[in-house]
C-alpha cells in the first residue's frame, strides 16, 4: 500500500527522471520557475520605459518663477510681484510684436503681470520709443532702452 499521493505521481520514464508534479501542486516557499518570472528581455524594456518616462516628466514640468523650492499661492510668483512693484513706481514696459528681444522680456515674467504697452505703427503713445524693449518711468520720466533681466528689473524699484 501506498504511503503517500506522491508514490503514485511517478513517470515510468528512464531512471534518474524526477516525479511529476500533482495537478493542483503547490511549488515549494521560494521555487521559482525555469528563466524566472520574467524574461531578461522584459525587464530591460520595462526599465527603460520607465527611465524615459521620468525623464519626460522632469523635462516637462513646470517650475514657479524664482528661487528653487519656492512655494507660491496661485497666481503669485516672483515675477507677478515684481510686476505689480514695477507698476506702482511708474515703469512701463513698451514693446513690439515682431521683436525677439521684447518676447524674451515677457519670459522673465513667467506669464505673470507686468506693466506694459505693445506699440504699432501710428501709436501716438510709442512716437518717442526708438527701440524695443523699452522701458519708461511715467514719474521720474527715466527711459531705459534694451531687454532687462530680472536682476536689472529689480534694481530698477
Amino acid at each position: 500500500m501506498a504511503s503517500s499521493i506522491s508514490d503514485f505521481i511517478v513517470d515510468g520514464g528512464a531512471e534518474g527522471d524526477e516525479a511529476v508534479p500533482a495537478v493542483g501542486a503547490v511549488p515549494a516557499v521560494g521555487a521559482v520557475p525555469a528563466g524566472g518570472f520574467v524574461s531578461m528581455r522584459t525587464a530591460v524594456i520595462a526599465v527603460v520605459v520607465v527611465a524615459i518616462l521620468l525623464i519626460a516628466y522632469y523635462l516637462l514640468r513646470k517650475e514657479p518663477a524664482g528661487a528653487a523650492g519656492e512655494k507660491y499661492a496661485a497666481g503669485d510668483s516672483p515675477a507677478g510681484t515684481l510686476g505689480q512693484r514695477l507698476a506702482a513706481a511708474g515703469w512701463m514696459a513698451f514693446l513690439s510684436p515682431t521683436c525677439g528681444y521684447c518676447v524674451k522680456q515677457t519670459e522673465v515674467f513667467g506669464g505673470g503681470f507686468f506693466p506694459a504697452h505693445t506699440c504699432n505703427p501710428g501709436d501716438s503713445k510709442c512716437s518717442e520709443v526708438s527701440a524695443f524693449p523699452t522701458w519708461k518711468n511715467s514719474t521720474t520720466g527715466k527711459t531705459v532702452e534694451g531687454y532687462m533681466d530680472r536682476q536689472a528689473l529689480e534694481a530698477l524699484v
